[in-house]
């Protein structure tokens, strides 16, 4: 099954063509006999500059909210991109519940708006569930783009990775905060989670917040940040071969995120973040 549960709203075109641009693309796949609840969906609908939490100055809000409940021994791949116009504040909430040996891979994307604030929790509720998480994202200017992830292990022998890479230049910004919390009775816990941040101004800013709740015994709980700018051998090795400062940047900015890139498994998917990096990507 592949499915576009969400996408460009049109009456926001149709009320100002300066918003032609704003996007979102979110599918869910799933296999061997998945039964996959979408429990609450708000599909990134706008409202007016009058909605009291932004300030009257921005034209747009895209919201949503969305929880999908996994059935025992079943698969899904949910992919949420978002590629919204510098002119909207994005705010998203995405909840996933596991059930026993139950598999989620998730890649969500993080590109467009001025101010973005998404909320991700995964609930390990059956034995045997393993969740997986991919993110990547990439901002300039004055963007600002916040992430907030919550790994709950309920059960026993559950498994959970989060990975996420970003890069910001010009004046933009990022906060990355997470937490894996361990039940009592989640014995033979495996959780990780990461943040990556590449720095390619001296204005960028990024912070990584990371946190870890253990209330049982015989568990793996590890987590890392990272948090740098161009390496100038790298670059000068590059240099040196014939390649521009610009083309070394590009290649090295490439190389930052394949990692990230790998873990994607669908085609079309890889391909999509793949192409909204390199638009990101200074040309020269």
């Amino acid at each position: 099954m592949l499915r576009e549960v969400s996408s460009d709203v049109s009456s926001a075109r149709e009320r100002d063509p300066a918003a032609r641009g704003i996007g979102t693309l979110e599918i869910l796949t799933g296999w061997a006999g998945v039964q996959a609840l979408l429990a609450h969906r708000v599909a990134h609908a706008l409202w007016d500059s009058e909605v009291p939490i932004v300030p009257r100055a921005i034209a747009y809000t895209s919201r949503a909210i969305t929880g999908v409940e996994i059935h025992p021994a079943a698969k899904i791949e949910y992919v949420s991109l978002q590629n919204l116009s510098k002119e909207t504040w994005h705010f998203g909430r995405y909840k996933a519940w596991l059930e026993r040996d139950s598999e989620l891979d998730w890649v969500i994307g993080g590109f467009g708006s001025k101010r973005g604030k998404v909320w991700i929790e995964n609930d390990l509720a059956g034995e045997g569930a393993t969740s997986r998480v991919t993110g990547a994202y990439f901002a300039d200017g004055d963007q600002h783009l916040d992430f907030d992830t919550f790994q709950e292990h309920i059960a026993p022998n559950t498994e959970s990775d989060f990975a996420f890479k970003g890069a910001l230049r010009e004046e933009a910004s990022s906060v990355w905060r997470g937490m894996i919390r361990v039940e009592p009775g989640a014995q033979k816990t495996n959780a990780y989670q990461e943040n990556r941040n590449l720095l390619l101004s001296e204005q960028a800013h990024a912070d990584s917040i990371l946190g870890l709740e253990i209330m049982a015994n015989d568990v793996r709980c590890t987590h890392g940040a990272t948090l740098g700018r161009i390496d100038r051998e790298n670059l000068f090795y590059l240099m040196a071969r014939g390649l521009s400062r610009a083309e070394a940047e590009r290649l090295i900015v490439r190389g930052f995120f394949q990692d990230v890139l790998d873990r994607i498994e669908l085609a079309p998917v890889r391909e999509a973040v793949t192409a909204a990096l390199e638009a990101r990507i200074p040309q020269g």
